[in-house]
């Protein structure tokens, strides 16, 4: 059937409303703002375009989720929530055509209208065809197309005959900007999609969702029973070993607590997925109703029991790894993996009780899946990690920090790190005082280049939260270069990623040096190696050189003339850091060499100019 005008208008629609979303004068690009209007607009022109509609639960429930995927769009834009929002866009266009519509019904119309996409696209072209044709092609091209070109002849000689109008037809013709080609090859692309959307194939599913009442074989019912009698003492056995190391605090010898979690939450929860789909196929026929199976029905609820049991103690490994190491996105992925298995136990036991069929089971546990998928893509995951890791570290438990790298990243949960500024370890202070100057640097980039259609809430809550506290940043920074804060912060982060760190460990890592603190050791290391040129730049204009006002040129020749008869000094022993001289400004600090015994020691003053801290007094003892 050729498409209605109404299809094709919204076809238009749907580009237009695309294309705002997508594109921008350098290309591609998704933002909040145009991805949060993209799922508003979109369901909307489906809804309008449609031959008819059917109003029901499971479409409400589309249209909810669709208002989320729109909000933490609007909020900060994921992936997850923008291939979720897709799936619910074709989703809505299947389920107003159904009763009653599955995910199943979804996938294979989805399929079915890949297959058939030849005719759709015709039956557009067939719609267009017709609409422009009208009831006279003649009448058509007589009344419109004819006086345009005439126009168009006349204005080309008017044109040539008069300057002010030739200027006009200019201005016209550079107003006028062709798209780019790679914009008409996304329209091109974007009105194919269109149309499948609005005309999908429509697969209808038979499938009942109660079993018949079949006999059940003697092979099924001994593999059920044998199976079952074997699964459920190996894990009774594995559940009886959770119980004396995981339950009880006491891991095996040689094993810490955090390896003994860290190493079984992952397989586990391979485990519970491997029994829902053994149950499932076990009793996916007869041996799910047929009284002569009531013992391995029996047996399957004790192993489903078994399971609950065993997802526990996933729950308590979690759980222990995250005390020990912070929280993180992929962890709660994992949580909710977890918890979407342990769910899948329960849709088993409901399937064996009503006796429902495989079909049944199938079709919730993929509805459970796209929940889970929507909580996890929708929730502030990264904003819960940070907070958790935050309240970690203010209590001195280092390893939390592998986290803080992403946690700075990320718009929603960079500002929920700013009480680390004020831990009471300098190197944390400092390292994470940079990491946010970095991110603030980065929105503010990122915001100069973006319009309207790229903001999101998140982005801009994360800047103003930073530039309010950028003050107590670069304060608690001082005068350390970012790259050498970061430097020292990573030795510690990178010490707790091989695992628990000892404070002994954290006391290694030496304090990111300030700028007085990098001359001074400048001093220190061209002394050493006799390289009294490398400090021509370190030396102020004019220095204080044992009590004589001399200029740099001339301090410089003076270390010339006595590293050349040997008198330069051997430093064997020097202080951590220049002290400040309080109450001087501008500010100044004291270090203080000791040398060989040629010479008892040397002081130098280092004053805080514009261009960097430099030596401004040198007094030798010799």
């Amino acid at each position: 059937m050729p498409a209605r005008a109404r299809e094709l208008a919204a076809v238009v629609g749907l580009v237009a409303v695309a294309d705002f979303a997508l594109w921008r004068q350098d290309g591609l690009s998704v933002g909040g703002v145009g991805l949060a209007t993209f799922f508003v607009l979109v369901p909307l022109l489906v809804l309008a375009a449609a031959r008819g509609r059917r109003l029901t639960l499971r479409l409400a429930a589309i249209g909810v989720m669709l208002g989320a995927v729109t909000a933490r769009s609007a909020y900060a834009p994921t992936v997850g929530t923008t291939l979720l929002g897709l799936l619910g866009v074709f989703a809505l266009a299947v389920a107003m055509r159904q009763r009653s519509s599955f995910l199943t019904n979804v996938a294979a119309s989805f399929g079915a209208t890949a297959v058939t996409f030849p005719f759709r696209i015709a039956a557009a072209f067939r719609g267009a065809h017709r609409i422009a044709a009208g009831r006279s092609r003649r009448r058509f091209t007589g009344a419109i197309l004819i006086p345009i070109a005439l126009v168009g002849v006349f204005v080309t000689i008017f044109a040539f005959a008069n300057p002010l109008v030739a200027r006009w037809v200019g201005f016209v013709g550079s107003a006028v900007v062709l798209p780019d080609p790679m914009r008409l090859a996304l329209w091109g692309s974007l009105a194919f999609g269109a149309v499948l959307l609005l005309r999908p194939a429509i697969h209808r599913s038979f499938a009942v969702e109660h079993a018949d009442s079949d006999d059940a074989t003697e092979a099924s019912l001994a593999i059920g029973r044998n199976a079952l009698v074997a699964l459920n003492v190996l894990f009774l056995l594995y559940n009886a070993l959770d119980a004396t190391y995981l339950w009880a605090g006491a891991p095996p010898p040689g094993v810490t607590e955090q390896a003994y979690a860290h190493q079984g939450a992952a397989w586990l929860t391979v485990a519970l997925l491997v029994l829902t789909a053994v149950v499932g196929v076990l009793f996916h026929g007869a041996l799910a109703h047929d009284p002569r199976a009531r013992l391995a029905r029996i047996l399957a609820y004790a192993w489903l029991g078994q399971g609950a049991v065993l997802a526990l103690g996933t729950f308590r490994r979690i759980a222990i790894h995250v005390s020990t190491s912070g929280l993180s996105n992929v962890r709660i992925l994992g949580i909710a993996g977890t918890a979407l298995v342990a769910f899948g136990l329960v849709l088993i036991g409901t399937k064996l009780h009503r006796r429902f069929t495989f079909a049944w089971l199938l079709r919730r546990q993929l509805d459970a899946l796209v929940v889970g998928l929507l909580a996890f893509s929708i929730l502030p995951t990264h904003l819960v990690s940070a907070r958790v890791n935050v309240s970690r570290i203010l209590m001195h438990r280092y390893q939390p920090l592998v986290n803080v790298t992403e946690e700075a990243a990320e718009v929603e949960s960079t500002a929920a790190l700013l009480p680390l500024v004020e831990h009471d370890d300098e190197r944390i202070r400092r390292g994470v005082a940079a990491l946010l100057l970095n991110e603030l640097d980065t929105l503010r980039r990122r915001e100069q280049h973006a319009g309207l259609r790229d903001t999101d809430l998140a982005t801009r809550k994360a800047r103003a939260d930073l530039e309010r506290a950028e003050p107590q940043l670069e304060a608690v920074l001082g005068d350390v270069e970012r790259s050498d804060a970061i430097r020292q912060w990573e030795y510690i982060r990178n010490s707790a990623i091989e695992g628990v760190i000892s404070q002994s460990e954290i006391d290694k890592v030496e304090m990111a040096p300030a700028g007085d603190q990098k001359v001074f050791r400048r001093w220190i290391a061209a002394h050493r190696a006799r390289d009294v040129e490398s400090l021509a730049n370190d030396y102020a204009d004019r220095v204080l050189f044992d009590g004589v006002r001399l200029t740099r040129a001339e301090v410089m020749e003076k270390k010339r003339t006595a590293a050349e008869l040997g008198l330069s000094h051997d430093v064997v022993e020097h202080a951590p850091s220049p002290v400040a001289v309080d109450g001087s400004s501008p500010l100044r600090a004291e270090g203080h060499v000791a040398v060989s015994a040629s010479a008892r020691g040397v002081t130098l003053v280092f004053e805080q100019r514009p261009e960097g801290w430099k030596i401004v007094e040198e007094r030798s003892l010799y």
